[in-house]
């Protein structure tokens, strides 16, 4: 009887070491709130305005050995995740938001995405776009590390003019949590007929080197041999 419940309660061991899924040992993401983007200009005589020829989105997440991506010809929904056994990363963008996030166990993950798109200006003066960010990095563990940014560049099509606005956290051997919030803002001057260019990227990862569930699963596997070894030596 004795020997039954310690291999009922091994069995059991082994079980909840692959199954429970360990609390997170580091997290990153990176959000914009996309419902709020926000397009000023200001002129000195008439009015300004600009008018949207191309918009393109990619989206990009990768968790150990699964790798997703999608793409679009258009600012619209879209979504792509990948996952390993504890593992997880996905990005969402839609109307009103722009998000990556990144979330390991014991292998390397990571989610990035995109919206870019070409305009052209009607009227002269001055084109300013903004939008309200929050970037953070969790980290449990002083041997996880992490990283989450964001930047904006906005420019025109000769490349003469260029604005650019970013956040990042970039977080290693620590352990902590870290979060910053604001808005990002990028301003360019432009000639009535002018084409410009705007380009936004959002860009975690996460590395974490602790295997958890496969230092519970050795364990297990060490004591079963221990059983197993003791119970053969007792039948000779």
């Amino acid at each position: 009887m004795r020997k039954l419940l310690t291999y009922l309660a091994l069995g059991m061991f082994l079980v909840w070491g692959i199954k429970v899924k360990a609390a997170p040992l580091a997290t990153a993401r990176a959000y914009l709130d996309w419902s709020r983007f926000t397009i000023q200009t200001m002129s000195w005589g008439g009015t300004i305005s600009i008018s949207w020829n191309e918009q393109y989105e990619y989206a990009e997440a990768w968790a150990g050995e699964d790798y997703r991506e999608a793409e679009s010809y258009s600012w619209g929904p879209l979504s792509v995740s990948a996952s390993a056994p504890g593992s997880l990363a996905w990005v969402n963008m839609d109307a009103d938001v722009m998000e990556v996030y990144s979330d390991p166990i014991w292998v390397n993950a990571g989610a990035y995405a995109e919206r870019s798109a070409s305009f052209t200006v009607s009227g002269e003066g001055q084109v300013f776009i903004g939008i309200p960010y929050t970037i953070n990095v969790s980290l449990n563990s002083p041997d996880t590390s992490g990283w989450s940014r964001i930047f904006i560049d906005f420019f025109t099509e000769d490349g003469t003019k260029y604005s650019s606005s970013g956040a990042e956290l970039d977080k290693y051997g620590s352990v902590g949590n870290w979060e910053d919030s604001g808005w990002l803002w990028v301003s360019l001057y432009f000639h009535d007929g002018e084409t410009g260019y705007l380009d936004i990227y959002l860009d975690t990862y996460v590395s974490s080197p602790v295997p958890i569930p496969g230092t519970i699963l050795l364990l297990g596997s060490g004591l079963l041999g221990i059983v197993l070894k003791n119970k053969f030596r007792h039948k000779v």
